[in-house]
């Protein structure tokens, strides 16, 4: 569920330019209360009915919430529900490379599907040997028990790899009026895709849709697209999914976020 604090943690406020490329952006982010989580607000029993569990990057910069953020991936795992990591790394937020290095790894090994782009990819990298190639990163998640690994590559699209090989997606063009909201966008509209049964390639597809919608209109969490609105788009693309027989993620009857 929703949890409310009032303990003179704030609600964060993000100032920006509307601009395509290189915005100046402003975060007020002093006592955030989503940082704010506690190991004690983590109900076991909610994340066991849960068919996936998306943690956010941003969860593990600092305490308590980092604990909150690993003790939550960790019931899930326990009990059968997906976690889907969407890395969000903002390097202001940490107090060093080492530290984000640690922890994004502990929890991308706990992870199901692990979602970020090449600089935050590079955060993975930071602890290993040098030189480390994006397969030979990969696939020591996926010997480890990931099922999925999307790499974001801005205009070049991303990449998808699984168990069985990889593909790419490239984007869907449009004229871009800010940067950010595209990653939200993306993910959100990934784990619909799976969640209602379509197939990974074609919910990766969904994904990039609702990204280029998102940054072609002014706002950001109000510029998700609806279905009808994804999916028309997708249609003027010559893009049509096709729904699968099943799910393709989770067992259970909802979802949860930490962010």
């Amino acid at each position: 569920g929703i949890k409310t604090v009032s303990d003179g943690t704030r609600t964060s406020l993000a100032v920006t330019e509307m601009r395509a490329e290189k915005p100046e952006v402003v975060i007020y982010r002093n006592h955030a209360a989503d940082l704010a989580l506690k190991p004690s607000d983590i109900d076991a029993a909610y994340l066991a009915e849960a068919r996936v569990l998306q943690v956010s990057g941003t969860a593990l910069c600092m305490s308590p919430s980092r604990e909150a953020a690993l003790l939550a991936m960790e019931y899930a795992k326990r009990n059968g529900t997906a976690v889907v990591l969407d890395m969000d790394y903002r390097a202001y937020s940490w107090e060093s490379q080492e530290a984000s290095a640690i922890y994004y790894g502990l929890a991308a090994r706990m992870s199901d599907v692990i979602i970020g782009n090449r600089e935050e990819f590079e955060v993975l990298k930071y602890l290993d040997e040098a030189g480390e190639t994006d397969e030979q990163m990969v696939q020591r998640f996926l010997d480890g028990g990931t099922q999925v690994v999307i790499i974001k590559d801005g205009e070049n699209g991303s990449v998808t790899y699984h168990r069985d090989g990889h593909f790419t997606q490239g984007i869907f063009p449009v004229t871009a009026k800010k940067p950010f909201g595209a990653g939200d966008a993306f993910a959100g509209n990934l784990l619909v895709g799976l969640l209602r049964g379509y197939s990974l390639e074609d919910s990766v597809a969904m994904g990039s849709a609702a990204a280029a919608i998102n940054v072609s209109r002014t706002s950001c969490s109000e510029a998700m697209p609806t279905h009808d609105e994804l999916f028309g788009f997708m249609a003027e693309h010559d893009f049509q999914p096709q729904p699968a027989t099943s799910s393709s993620i989770g067992e259970g009857v909802s979802g949860a976020v930490i962010c």
